[in-house]
């Protein structure tokens, strides 16, 4: 069988994926109101971008990328203590191992992910 060359289905995943809708409002609002029925109900919300390989990242629309980042962060800055963001997406603790396919972890990537993770809400708890 013929092996398809990693930054191929690197880039076919990305341009699937892409919308190019760069308009978040629906979701932001969205977001926002789930939020808010945490936060009455007394429930922080942790916001985590999943990590993904260079190479995958390389194909992705930048522009729409770095709004995705900043609406997260915003979220974070709008509902401190409230509202967490763990940003995995260009972890440095993540290599090409790690990974099953170009935007998915793998067994072991998953492990790390969930200590990640695990760590992070024990840092933050009250």
């Amino acid at each position: 069988a013929d092996i398809i060359p990693p930054a191929q289905v690197s880039q076919s995943r990305a341009i699937i994926q892409e919308d190019w809708l760069t308009d978040f409002e629906v979701n932001k609002s969205r977001i926002n109101d789930i939020i808010q029925k945490c936060k009455q109900r007394n429930i922080q919300v942790l916001i985590v971008s999943m990590p993904q390989t260079k190479i995958y990242e390389s194909y992705l629309n930048q522009n729409k990328l770095s709004k995705i980042k900043a609406t997260c962060s915003e979220f974070q800055t709008k509902n401190p203590n409230d509202v967490f963001y763990l940003n995995l997406f260009d972890d440095a603790r993540f290599f090409e191992e790690d990974f099953y396919d170009a935007d998915h972890l793998n067994n072991e990537g998953a492990l790390k992910c969930s200590k990640i993770v695990n760590d992070y809400l024990t840092s933050i708890e009250k």
